[in-house]
């Protein structure tokens, strides 16, 4: 008989991990997947060599893999389960799967330990030669490496051949006069730049009408500082690829989508934008040192960057989506949002040492709170939400675990990060030699009653509306303006403080669905 070559163990090993960035694949970077995804094969051929020592079958102990691989990363398939009883048969099961986290996973648990049980007394029982089911299991494999493969590598053409498209926007670009030649030499010396985005910080006014959170305190205390606050800022895009891409490009997106088309999801033409964003570009030129911190948010690593600043042993989006989908999200949930929490508090107090560095430096922070997950309460101590480590907002948050939960969890973080914030800017001045340029900016308000897919169900105000909040050298704050949106904010800095001849754009917000995230609407007239 023709021996028959055993391959399907990492083959559907794979799987798994290759579906999911296909799945993701239009808005993830290869680079956040392929380390995991080349890794796990080494992890199967360690069990299968540990499993097949135990039993002395290579045939056996490969089908054990297999079937202990498909059953390992379909442990997370339960909430999709609930998703589609909730949807197809009106059987609300939500309450039950989310309502104790830790006791329902445990109970799912057991039941998935007592099927690897069965499978291994099946198989090992077994008087079969498993020559026949290596060889179903073997084409099972190819055809499952084969469908994903092509998705996944469909996908990642997509993305690549979009991300490759020239979007840049030149400092030329910006305004008709606004070449970098007409530009005058900078005599003085150039002031440090701390870009620093508060995910989802909201407006005073919607904290205390929505939040009941009176954060008039924190608000005095930037003023006496010398901050001014535009009390009357919206954000211009209620999504952060969206946002963060315009601001840091000073520019609107609507010539860029001209280019990609409105029907594109891929969120690979903004990342290419915030990675390689003309403000970041434009400072390095001038003799800027560029320096980022990392976040959660994937594009937040501009190639411009010359100092990358990450706290280790930190999971990517993937990473985390991964472990979701198998039973380690039982022991590492509280790591995930211990891990989270840490790197909150690590950039707080990492990021007033940058102004002790000898260059001029434009620093990008973007700091994932008081948006989800809402891990501090507002005294700063930590809190462990009893379910599995997410990130979603608005109606994705709202959704499943209802608006009272989003209001009173971002009641409680954003008090927090106010604190923190405030002593964050007096660090930064007290150790500043020459005063620096700060910009404290929510990219976009909170979610408690957005939807992302349905504009007449949202109230815009509160995820329009955000803290907006500018510390300028010598106060000079006269061209600054209440209703300032993050779109002007480093066309005034770049016309005040760089000399360059830049004009401000009007100030305008657009709506758009999570799903069609270039198909905009204008809805700066509902919002004044």
């Amino acid at each position: 008989m023709r021996r028959t070559v055993i391959f399907h163990p990492f083959f559907i090993s794979i799987a798994p991990a290759l579906a999911l960035y296909a799945l993701n694949a239009l808005k993830l970077r290869i680079m956040d997947a392929l380390p995991t995804i080349v890794f796990i094969p080494v992890i199967t051929l360690g069990i299968w060599l540990l499993i097949n020592k135990a039993i002395k079958h290579p045939r056996k102990s490969g089908a054990l893999v297999s079937i202990y691989s498909a059953l390992f990363f379909s442990f997370g398939i339960f909430p999709v389960m609930v998703s589609l009883a909730n949807g197809f048969f009106h059987v609300d099961l939500a309450p039950w799967i989310y309502g104790n986290f830790i006791l329902n996973s445990l109970i799912l648990l057991a039941i998935w330990c007592l099927l690897f049980y069965i499978v291994w007394v099946v198989t090992v029982r077994s008087h079969s030669d498993f020559h026949l089911l290596t060889r179903f299991l073997n084409v099972v494999s190819v055809v499952l490496i084969a469908t994903t493969g092509y998705q996944a590598l469909r996908n990642f053409s997509i993305y690549h051949r979009i991300s490759q498209l020239d979007l840049g926007v030149s400092i030329d670009q910006l305004d008709s006069s606004a070449s970098l030649s007409s530009f005058p030499a900078i005599n003085t010396s150039l002031p440090d730049i701390y870009y620093i985005i508060l995910d989802g910080h909201g407006r005073s006014d919607i904290h205390r009408e929505f939040f009941s959170y009176d954060d008039s305190n924190f608000i005095a205390e930037l003023q006496q500082l010398g901050f001014y606050v535009a009390g009357e800022s919206f954000a211009n895009y209620g999504l952060t690829h969206l946002s963060l891409a315009s601001s840091l490009n000073m520019v609107y997106l609507d010539e860029i989508i001209q280019q990609i088309g409105a029907d594109t999801i891929s969120y690979a033409p903004m990342d290419s934008l915030i990675q390689n964003n003309t403000t970041a570009e434009y400072l390095q030129n001038i003799g800027y040192t560029n320096v980022v911190f990392a976040s959660e948010f994937s594009p937040d690593a501009p190639r411009p960057a010359d100092i990358f600043i990450s706290p280790p042993g930190i999971l990517n989006a993937y990473q985390i989506e991964l472990v979701n989908m198998t039973p380690l999200r039982i022991p590492l949930y509280k790591s995930l949002y211990d891990a989270h929490r840490a790197k909150i508090q690590y950039t707080f107090a990492k990021l007033p040492e940058i102004a002790s560095n000898d260059q001029p430096t434009f620093t990008f922070v973007h700091i994932l709170a008081p948006h989800p997950p809402f891990v501090f309460d507002a005294n700063g101590n930590g809190v462990n939400p009893t379910r599995e480590y997410n990130i979603s907002d608005g109606s994705h948050f709202t959704d499943v675990l209802g608006k009272d939960e989003y209001t009173q969890g971002y009641l409680e973080q954003v008090q927090y990060i106010d604190k923190q914030t405030i002593i964050l800017v007096k660090e930064i001045l007290a150790k500043s030699d020459q005063a620096p340029i700060i910009i404290l900016q929510g990219d976009h308000g909170p979610g408690s009653m957005f939807d992302f897919e349905n504009l007449e169900k949202s109230f815009l105000p509160e995820r329009m509306a955000i803290l907006n909040a500018y510390y300028f050298p010598g106060q000079d704050n006269s061209q600054l303006y209440p209703a300032i949106t993050p779109v002007n904010s480093f066309r005034l800095i770049m016309k005040q403080f760089l000399h360059a001849p830049l004009t401000l754009l009007p100030d305008e917000t657009f709506y758009c669905t999570k799903i069609q995230p270039y198909n905009l609407i204008k809805i700066t007239d509902r919002l004044r």
